[in-house]
């Protein structure tokens, strides 16, 4: 629920209160973040499509995905990804390293929309 002029209600107090409003200052919300996340990923093959950086140098990376194929990519083609697991309370866990290749471009209303191949070719012609 907000107030008038948009800001958020804390419907708490005490310790618990003081911790939440600690917590909703010092980090974003999901609301403010861009694009929006309406579902997480479904690749349907994780072992295919996500990939860890195993070195980088400068403007490209080397990759690897879970069937052990390797390539050298741009590295800003890639976003880190997190699985559900690594999700908790207060704390998400990047230890694991994955990324996914975005072929997107992100409009000001925060959609994605498919980078047309001319683009992608032009910018990224390793991905």
């Amino acid at each position: 629920m907000s107030t008038v002029d948009g800001s958020r209600w804390t419907l708490a107090s005490g310790k618990q209160g003081d911790i939440l409003l600690r917590v909703e200052t010092a980090f974003p919300s999901f609301a403010r973040f861009s694009p929006y996340i309406f579902q997480g990923l479904k690749t349907s093959a994780d072992k295919v499509y996500l990939v860890k950086v195993v070195s980088q140098n400068r403007d490209v990376v080397s990759i690897e995905n879970g069937l052990n194929e390797k390539a050298i990519i741009e590295k800003d083609v890639l976003k880190p990804v997190v699985k559900g697991e690594d999700v908790q309370r207060y704390h998400t866990d990047k230890s694991q390293n994955l990324f996914i290749i975005y072929p997107y471009t992100v409009d000001k209303d925060g959609k994605a929309k498919i980078m047309p191949s001319t683009q992608l070719e032009k910018d990224y012609p390793k991905a």
